[in-house]
């Protein structure tokens, strides 16, 4: 039996003025799992999630959650989606209490429900104090507890772990995981790229244009038969320059003070000195490395391999 698609968009684009956010999007996330969609800021991941949670019209394209067509009926659509903004738009100047009573008004949701939700996210404690007076991690879980008050069966997470401390980030996603084990199909963007380990499908944006996309064991697959060589030099900018120009290379790019290259699966690291030692650069260190999401993530959107693909 096919998994059931939740959340389907075809050619979703969304322009303003001359400038094209999100260009011929297709996005397809099945019942009860993490879509991660990641990209760089800017690269249009706010955009997309806004049209897909109905709060911004596409210039053209159409969006599906469960049986509705959002575009037609966005505020049908709503009562379906929890929706988490990147930053904090909840009421600075109330208490924790005060911001639950006042959303769950609006929403809906029962007092076991409420009282559920304060006990996953380790709420109780400062639910008596402003939200302004509390940690980033505390507001975002705040966050995340009002969008749930109504038991969405689909729900848009946009950088939900952004401004953070690593911590508050880990039971983030212990959370996200339990939500998703409980049947709740999530989709979220993050620039994290660490982040990608956790979810079950990813899609990847840049500059508006969705990637072909995959779980992270099929991506790895992807590259299973490629090197990627990490390689520690004084002069790495000159020596990338030189390393690119090679035909034996798929790929190279600095990553921090590193040269990463990403070669044939017949190249030696004793090539790789070769080719260096060609243009007159001696190495401090070469080794083979498992690419990262990291690395996975720039090829796919450098290469002309990873544009046009259908993300989910």
């Amino acid at each position: 039996m096919s998994p059931e698609i939740v959340i389907q968009a075809r050619g979703l684009t969304r322009r303003f003025g001359s400038f094209t956010a999100v260009d011929d999007a297709d996005i397809e996330v099945v019942r009860g799992s993490i879509f991660g969609f990641l990209g760089p800021n800017g690269a249009g991941k706010s955009t997309a999630i806004r049209m897909l949670a109905g709060l911004l019209t596409p210039t053209a394209g159409s969006i599906r959650i469960e049986d509705i067509d959002v575009v037609r009926h966005p505020e049908l659509a709503k009562r379906r989606i929890g929706y988490m903004t990147q930053h904090f738009s909840l009421y600075e100047e109330l208490s924790l209490d005060q911001n639950l009573d006042f959303y769950g008004g609006i929403y809906g949701g029962s007092r076991d429900r409420r009282s559920e939700l304060v006990e996953l996210l380790d709420l109780g404690r400062y639910l008596d104090r402003q939200a302004s007076d509390v940690p980033g991690g505390i507001r975002q879980k705040l966050s995340l507890c009002c969008v749930l008050l109504h038991e969405p069966p689909v729900l848009f997470l946009d950088e939900p772990t952004a401004g953070v401390d690593p911590l508050s980030r880990r039971a983030f996603w212990d959370i996200i995981s339990g939500l998703s084990h409980g049947g709740t199909t999530v989709f979220l963007t993050t620039h994290f790229l660490d982040e990608a380990e956790y979810c079950h499908d990813l899609g990847f944006i840049r500059d508006g244009r969705v990637m072909a996309g995959g779980s992270p064991q099929d991506l790895r697959s992807r590259f299973a038969s490629t090197m990627l060589y990490e390689i520690r030099i004084a002069d790495y900018t000159r020596a990338e320059r030189h390393l690119s120009g090679w035909e034996a290379v798929d790929e190279t790019y600095l990553h921090g003070p590193r040269i990463h290259a990403f070669t044939g699966p017949d190249v030696t690291v004793e090539d790789v000195e070769r080719r260096l030692g060609s243009g007159g650069f001696t190495a401090e260190s070469i080794a083979r490395i498992p690419p990262s999401m990291e690395d996975i993530f720039i090829t796919l959107t450098t290469s002309d391999e990873g544009h046009g693909g259908n993300a989910g």
